[in-house]
């Protein structure tokens, strides 16, 4: 997985991590919060990552996650 994002206007960063699991999220709060629990594969609506390199940073939603599968081929997942 590779994330490529904007945090809040700053300079391009990258994230490099891989898939962990599926998670199901609520909606924000009056505080403009939100928190994901663990879900199987039918019941979660997004992908859970593990990044081993970069983080996800605020600002940041909207970005593409980036995929590749079997050799050459290559998808935006997100």
């Amino acid at each position: 997985m590779l994330g490529v994002h904007h945090p809040s206007g700053d300079l391009q960063k990258m994230s490099l991590g891989s898939v962990r699991g599926f998670a199901s999220c609520s909606p924000f709060d009056s505080q403009g919060s939100t928190s994901c629990d663990d879900a199987t594969r039918s019941s979660g609506a997004m992908f859970s990552v593990r990044w081993r390199q970069g983080t996800t940073e605020g600002g940041s939603s909207g970005s593409a996650i980036f995929a590749q599968a079997g050799g050459n081929t290559r998808y935006v997942i997100g």
